[in-house]
């Protein structure tokens, strides 16, 4: 009783009406929805064209452990970045250096053991990726597993913005090990 009694809001919208508002979802319907692609057919068809533009969605993929979603995440990050896009990869369980080996690899199409023996190769390919997408931008962060609060991540992202990087999407990894 006390609770029902005491819950106070704030929010005077009752939301989207859908049958009384139908007009109005059939104008946004025949709108454009801008979207960038996640470099792979199947992802870009599933999701109607790929990641959205306006920064109002969340995308999850989920598996096992060792299936692999820690790639993915960097394969598509790697491929936002040959859009000439701006964004952070934040782990909660990978280390900063070793995530960047990965997308080094990516970026290189070095092999993941010879890499280190690679430098002028790979000075020469990233160097060519940063000519032809001179405004992308790659941060890489990691937060101890546990940690990071959904209040934390948000201070995070202001911060990045504050200093003038000003992203077009986020990659975390992984949501399960937030606080």
């Amino acid at each position: 009783r006390i609770t029902d009694s005491c819950n106070l809001t704030i929010i005077s919208e009752i939301g989207f009406d859908y049958f009384e508002d139908l007009d109005k979802h059939i104008e946004w319907l025949k709108q454009d929805h801008p979207k960038y692609s996640t470099g792979y057919e199947f992802y870009d068809k599933k999701l109607n064209g790929g990641f959205s533009k306006d920064g109002r969605a969340l995308y999850c993929w989920m598996g096992g452990t060792n299936s692999g979603k820690s790639m993915l995440l960097g394969n598509l990050a790697a491929n936002c970045i040959r859009q000439n896009l701006c964004l952070p990869i934040i782990s909660l369980e990978m280390d900063e250096q070793l995530y960047a080996q990965r997308m080094s690899c990516n970026f290189s199409k070095i092999e993941f053991e010879e890499i280190k023996n690679e430098e002028t190769k790979f000075r020469k390919e990233i160097g060519n990726l940063k000519k032809d997408n001179p405004d992308a931008k790659l941060i890489l962060k990691e937060f101890p597993p546990g940690q990071l609060t959904v209040g934390g991540l948000d201070a995070y992202l202001a911060k990045l913005k504050k200093k003038g990087i000003d992203f077009n999407i986020v990659f975390l990894d992984y949501i399960t090990l937030m606080r």
